[in-house]
């Protein structure tokens, strides 16, 4: 399987500016109740724990472990990431 690189990348702070936004809404409760339909909240989580580990903050680990448990899952069934273009 080839990974093939995007044609560019959003910049640094669009990233930054969405991580913050998602921080606000998904850890302020009273927000999150007002704001948030209930079934969007862990969406809303694991999309903030994807950008959590793209911008390195090491207090969340909880996608790359998830992505640890992928690797794994897809070497037991012969999948090899070889080559990223």
């Amino acid at each position: 399987m080839k990974a093939v690189k995007p044609p560019s990348m959003r910049a640094w702070v669009e990233i930054q500016k969405a991580h913050d936004m998602l921080s606000l809404l998904v850890l302020d409760p009273d927000l999150r109740r007002r704001v948030i339909d209930c079934d969007k909240v862990d969406l809303m989580m694991a999309s903030l724990d994807v950008l959590c580990w793209v911008l390195h903050h090491d207090h969340n680990q909880t996608f790359a472990v998830n992505l640890r448990d992928v690797e794994g899952l897809l070497a037991d069934a012969g999948f090899k990431l070889e080559e990223v273009q």
